[in-house]
């Protein structure tokens, strides 16, 4: 009997000292092996996930690991590309000196590749910043080059907006004739082409020297165009400027309802765009409005969360 035991206990062992089945008869699973390390473009598109989300630190970290990623496998492709877009992180941040290097870096590296467009954008963006950096030489150089890619490879977007970024630059140094011609020529492109940020960045630039010129007809008149296309974009910021600008005008011509209406708006803009400097100054010309109008208790009103707001601004910068 013990015998008879003993075979049938044998019958259920592994033979030849191999694993033993898994319950049901199933083989066991080898294991796993480990995961294997990102490469650049998958980091550079996790990156680009979190700067979509404005997850500006988040992105940054992917975008630097791809540089080395790429760097250490000599993707002088990949490596352009993420410096141009740690750049713009750095632009959206306000880190101009940064964004400058980074951007200086992007433009030497695109420069020895194949592809022209990969060359103008980063040298379109690096302009801007030294625009913002008071380099207005190296600004107009970077604006004038990358505008001869983009007309050679036939990219009016990219042609236009380095025509429209030059004329800001001669309005700035006090070439207003100049810029001025540049800026109409642009404004004319976007609407051919119906690019509303582009008109946007025109009329309002535009409408801006006309009202300095003391014609504030035609700068309502652009305004109210850019208005119109910054809400189609859904801009939060360009309208609640556009609003603001209006709504000053307006209440210069007396017409208070109107300007009221477009205050208001523009305090709810910039409330949601946490722009409490402009919070500020919205609370001021409300104060001006409703005094004009004869209610003197809300304009007070806004007086108060006017010196409010510039109290809190001022304890928060250390004044």
């Amino acid at each position: 009997m013990y015998a008879l035991v003993f075979c049938a206990l044998l019958a259920f062992l592994p033979i030849g000292g191999g694993p033993a089945p898994a319950p049901g008869g199933l083989a066991m699973m080898e294991p796993v092996a480990t995961a294997r390390a990102l490469d650049g473009t998958e980091l550079l598109k996790i990156g680009d996930i979190h700067d979509a989300q404005n997850h500006y630190g988040e992105a940054l970290t992917y975008y630097r690991q791809a540089l080395t990623a790429f760097q250490s496998r000599k993707q002088r492709r990949g490596e352009a590309m993420v410096l141009e877009k740690i750049g713009q992180i750095h632009v959206r941040q306000g880190n101009m000196q940064e964004a400058y290097e980074i951007l200086t870096r992007a433009v030497a590296a695109s420069r020895r590749l194949s592809d022209p467009l990969l060359y103008a954008r980063p040298l379109l963006a690096l302009g801007d910043v030294s625009f913002s950096l008071g380099r207005a030489e190296e600004a107009h150089e970077s604006y004038r080059q990358a505008g001869m890619v983009f007309e050679r490879t036939g990219d009016r977007h990219g042609y236009n907006e380095a025509m429209l970024q030059r004329g800001r630059l001669q309005l700035a140094v006090g070439r207003q004739e100049e810029g001025l011609a540049l800026l109409n020529r642009a404004l004319e492109d976007a609407r051919k082409r119906n690019d509303r940020r582009q008109v946007v960045t025109a009329a309002r630039v535009i409408g801006d020297v006309r009202l300095e010129g003391g014609d504030g007809a035609a700068a309502r008149l652009l305004y109210q165009e850019a208005l119109i296309q910054a809400e189609s974009e859904r801009d939060l910021r360009a309208e609640a400027d556009l609003r603001l600008r209006l709504a000053r005008l307006s209440h210069q011509a007396g017409r208070q309802a109107e300007g009221l209406n477009l205050a208001h708006r523009a305090l709810t803009l910039y409330r949601t765009l946490r722009d409490r400097h402009h919070e500020a100054e919205v609370h001021r010309l409300l104060a001006e409005a409703y005094q004009a109008v004869g209610d003197a208790a809300v304009a007070e009103d806004h007086r108060r969360e006017a010196a409010m707001v510039e109290l809190s601004l001022r304890i928060q910068e250390g004044r």
